[in-house]
């Protein structure tokens, strides 16, 4: 099999092949034994002295762009993938590419009798992580957790006026606590490049919803963190919901239904199960206590894959009945959400292991913060 990979390694497949930074989109071709990066010069001499994999050669591009000038009437990144193609002789092959490769591109290089064979998964190996995968999403997930000590330290030492949440003589807002997380983790190497979540009230009773403005005393408050280690590309994913003051009925309802969930879920996570089954634990647990979604009560998926992208496959839902294997990494995220009662959402990442599961998350998991 010959793939084609373009961009930067904000593509998370690129990423996967170069693991190291970067910046100027280019051309990946990948021929299973061995594989060829085309670079500027400007980052030919950082990724060289960075590259460990012996099988990537790496190759200036200028040469090529210059050949590429003669080709008119398309793009630049038409021309260059032209050239590529007819100086490394795939015009005769069939190339596997994927989502990003601009259409301009495919559709010059079919033109030119290119055979391109379009897939939404190039790498499908990546779904199994290596223990090096894992011991980088365990870093990334110590590092989060530090966030939500954070959270948890200011909600202590705020005190109640009211329906607001004081903390050191201002109402405590989303935007305050969004700012100091975001400082927090770029000095732990973490960016958060998809934003985060830190909700109150009616607005974590809509599981999208960031957060804005004053965050509200006895109501819930959900805290969804999910930032990118810097160094590495590996994504960290983390729920805690909250309660600063006394938790009505509902809310602690909710809570220990969410709990119950996710344990229920826990107990069926092996080798083999699918994300149908996984997600039908949660939802019985949802409707055995008693929670009807075809009126006002709001849930959703009980979770994701998750690697170099925040989102991966496969979706931990119905209807998805791919088998999972010995080292699938996904979130187990349930919610309940009303609009009169606020949310809540408990995450965790796991990881399928030969007997069951190990929990990533190695952090507590309490309402109420005093």
């Amino acid at each position: 099999m010959i793939r084609l990979l373009y961009g930067s390694t904000k593509d998370s497949d690129v990423q996967y092949i170069v693991q190291q930074e970067l910046h100027i989109p280019t051309f990946l071709i990948d021929r299973g034994d061995t594989k060829q990066l085309f670079l500027d010069s400007r980052e030919y001499g950082v990724i060289a002295d960075g590259n460990k994999d012996k099988t990537l050669e790496l190759i200036k591009l200028e040469p090529f762009i210059e050949q590429a000038r003669k080709v008119t009437a398309v793009s630049s990144t038409a021309a260059l993938a032209e050239v590529l193609f007819t100086e490394f002789k795939l015009m005769d092959e069939e190339v596997v590419v994927g989502n990003a490769l601009p259409l301009d591109v495919a559709d010059h290089l079919r033109a030119k009798g290119a055979t391109l064979l379009p897939t939404a998964d190039l790498y499908p190996e990546r779904q199994q992580k290596t223990a090096a995968e894992l011991d980088f999403m365990r870093s990334a997930m110590v590092r989060t957790q530090k966030a939500f000590t954070y959270i948890e330290q200011v909600l202590r030492d705020s005190t109640i006026d009211g329906a607001k949440i004081m903390y050191q003589g201002n109402v405590l807002t989303s935007e305050f606590l969004k700012w100091e997380v975001q400082l927090l983790l770029l000095r732990e190497g973490l960016s958060l490049d998809d934003g985060l979540v830190i909700s109150s009230a009616s607005q974590a009773s809509m599981p999208h919803h960031s957060g804005e403005g004053e965050l509200k005393a006895n109501e819930t408050i959900i805290c969804d963190i999910f930032p990118r280690d810097r160094a590495t590309g590996y994504w960290a994913d983390m729920t805690r919901t909250y309660v600063k003051g006394t938790p009505s009925s509902e809310a602690r309802q909710m809570y220990e239904t969410v709990i119950a969930a996710q344990e229920a879920v826990f107990g069926v996570i092996k080798p083999g199960v699918t994300p149908d089954e996984i997600h039908a634990a949660t939802l019985g647990t949802f409707e055995a206590a008693g929670y009807d979604f075809s009126q006002d009560w709001i849930t959703h998926r009980t979770g994701h894959s998750i690697g170099l992208d925040i989102h991966e496959a496969p979706s931990i839902e119905t209807g998805v009945d791919t088998p999972l294997k010995e080292g699938h990494v996904f979130t187990v995220e349930p919610g309940l959400y009303h609009p009169e009662y606020g949310g809540v959402r408990i995450e965790d990442i796991v990881v399928v292991t030969g007997h069951g599961y190990e929990n990533l998350t190695n952090y507590e998991k309490t309402l109420v913060s005093t």
